[in-house]
């Protein structure tokens, strides 16, 4: 054979077991690397990452701790969308268990139809997802510890960002010994209602499901429902009081009120200008909570509503166009106390129609802020609750204050009835307390609005072949939460709630329209108002016209009420032009956003590669 044909052969072969080792190391590398379970999480709150508070619970267990994940993995045409959360649920219980120094044991079942698996999570309570193939999928997480058992009947998608407080929660519960307890008195059906024997005709109605926030409470509190009209005493004994909008309280629950919040007890307060579930914005505020706040030297003007043009949440007005409402208040990130671990990692909360206070010069408690109004705002009576919003607009005038919305009360305060009225075993309690508890203050959390606690303000319900999927749209519920958690003293949880939000709003598109209004909006108050003072001056002249009998005087009259008619259209179409312009702004700003989105940006991306891609190119030609 001639040698270069053995020259050839020989590198021929050569390349080949180059090639086959290259494809055996590439293979050994890729398995290896699938067992590494490794990531980065470069996002700016850490959102993928266990936050510290949980390290520190998992880190800290003093009894073994079991998880067992049930997932049918094996199903047919499980959604794609159900399988990735799977898989972000698997690897996030793998992360727990790597910091749980060996007492999180963690174990994965795939309920296969007619399996023990599928046996167990029937047991178990877990709830099947039905396809419409009728394949059966489970999703569901069961934790227990000792004699106590959490469960997680179906892992909702829409719950994803609150993931890790869900689970942490279960595993923080497994370990207490008992539940912290909340009373709860509110004038609304938070409980949820039931057919009325007595009423015949809600026989046939089905009884509607306690409000959301009442569920979520009862995971990790037992929960004491209070009702006004057949409780007179508080129970003393309680962790956490919450009163939401309370109505027609007898004098002896007021009394019992009075003790268990004097008496270093905490509480917390829901008191609403306008309800917009019951409609009632006619209702005062009752004289009973009055005069317990009055006692505590708390100020606060329950017929006001506050008007805030900063804040002001995007509502569908009467001809169903989405306008900006000043009565209903969106509180971004700049709105809540950044100092304040309740509040401090909070993005974004609706409360519609509510009101705002100031601390009394004179007051000699502490008072925190927690959520405030902008400086552009002003309080006025609540019957413009009933008003357009274009109405407030062209008559608002601003008290550049920033009003407090919720604010934390800390302080000893006095009892707002004398001791000798007072029923003598409530008294006496009170007083053991107070012995005991002497050195601690009070603490009092007043919201100035209730309707924050309704489902419909802060979470969406979608079924999702049969279950029943939410999605949490804003912080009202973390607000709630993080302030139970703070007031009963179980603050673990809060950093980790409170990392729920993942959305990251447009902050300064919404600076740019703010300014924008702002500068229209003077405009129009000022064209607004030389319109009624021409309205005024054409019905006087009218009115002269009508009584004078000379005809000299009706002609002059008669041209001077001409040009006021003219001038009072003048007006009136530049205030539609003023009008018309600041929405075309708007409008603008948001295609220019728009195109630069969707257009420029990828245009821009597209060609920094093309040219990168030639550049290259050129430079292998050229060497």
């Amino acid at each position: 054979m001639p040698k270069k044909s053995k020259t050839f052969l020989s590198k021929s072969i050569n390349s080949a077991i180059g090639i086959i080792l290259l494809l055996l190391i590439t293979a050994l590398v890729n398995i290896l690397f699938t067992q590494v379970n490794a990531s980065w999480d470069i996002s700016e709150d850490k959102l993928f990452s266990l936050s510290d508070n949980t390290k520190n619970i998992v880190s800290g267990l003093n009894n073994t701790v079991t998880v067992e994940l049930f997932y049918s993995k094996s199903a047919e045409n499980i959604p794609i969308h159900l399988k990735q959360y799977a898989k972000r649920v698997s690897d996030f219980l793998k992360e727990y268990q790597k910091i749980s120094s060996n007492k999180f044991i963690l174990k994965f079942h795939n309920p296969k139809p007619d399996s023990e698996e599928e046996e167990w999570a029937n047991l178990y309570g877990l709830q099947a997802l039905t396809l419409p193939s009728q394949t059966k999928i489970y999703f569901g997480l069961v934790i227990y510890s000792k004699d106590k058992e959490e469960i997680i009947s179906f892992l909702d998608v829409g719950r994803e960002s609150n993931l890790e407080y869900d689970i942490t929660q279960l595993i923080y519960k497994a370990q207490l010994n008992h539940k912290r307890k909340i009373g709860i008195l509110s004038r609304y059906p938070v409980f949820g209602t039931k057919p009325d024997p007595r009423n015949p005709a809600s026989a046939n109605q089905p009884p509607a499901p306690s409000w959301n926030f009442i569920t979520e409470l009862e995971k990790t509190y037992d929960i004491i429902e209070i009702n006004a009209e057949k409780t007179t005493s508080i129970d003393q004994n309680l962790d956490l009081l919450i009163l939401i909008d309370p109505k027609q309280i007898n004098k002896k629950l007021l009394h019992s009120i009075d003790q268990y919040f004097i008496n270093n007890k905490n509480m917390i307060i829901f008191a609403d200008p306008v309800s917009i579930i019951s409609r009632d914005s006619k209702t005062p505020m009752p004289f009973s909570i009055g005069k317990l706040l009055s006692a505590w030297n708390i100020k606060i003007n329950i017929d006001n509503i506050l008007i805030d043009f900063d804040y002001a949440a995007k509502t569908r007005g009467k001809k169903n166009k989405i306008e900006n409402n000043p009565m209903w208040i969106s509180i971004p990130e700049k709105g809540f106390n950044q100092n304040n671990i309740i509040t401090s990692q909070l993005e974004n909360m609706l409360l519609p129609a509510c009101s705002g206070f100031l601390k009394p010069d004179n007051a000699e408690y502490e008072f925190i802020p927690l959520l405030t109004s902008s400086k552009n705002t002003a309080l006025e009576n609540k019957v413009l609750a009933r008003t357009d919003p274009e109405q407030i607009r062209t008559h608002f005038k601003s008290t550049n204050k920033n009003f407090a919305i919720a604010a934390l009360i800390k302080g000893n305060f006095p009892s707002a009835f004398n001791n000798k009225t007072a029923n003598t075993d409530t008294a006496k309690k009170s007083n053991d307390i107070k012995s005991v508890q002497k050195n601690k203050d009070s603490l009092l959390l007043m919201v100035l609005d209730s309707d924050l606690l309704v489902d419909t303000f802060y979470i969406q319900k979608q079924n999702f072949f049969g279950q029943i999927m939410t999605k949490v749209f804003n912080d009202n519920l973390n607000f709630l939460l993080n302030t139970c958690e703070f007031l009963t003293g179980s603050r673990e949880l809060i950093k980790i709630r409170s990392r729920g939000l993942f959305q990251r709003p447009f902050t300064k598109i919404h600076e740019i329209e703010k300014n924008a209004e702002k500068k229209w909006m003077a405009k129009e108050q000022e064209l607004t108002k030389q319109a009624e003072l021409t309205k005024k001056a054409i019905i006087r002249l009218e009115q002269l016209t009508n009584n004078t009998q000379e005809s000299y005087f009706n002609q002059k009259q008669q041209d001077e009420l001409l040009k006021f008619e003219e001038k009072s259209i003048e007006i009136k179409k530049n205030l539609k032009i003023v009008r018309k312009n600041m929405q075309t702004k708007l409008d603008s700003l948001k295609s220019k956003i728009k195109f630069i989105n969707i257009l420029l940006i990828p245009f821009l991306v597209a060609f920094c590669g093309i040219a990168f891609a030639l550049y290259k190119r050129f430079r292998k030609k050229e060497m």
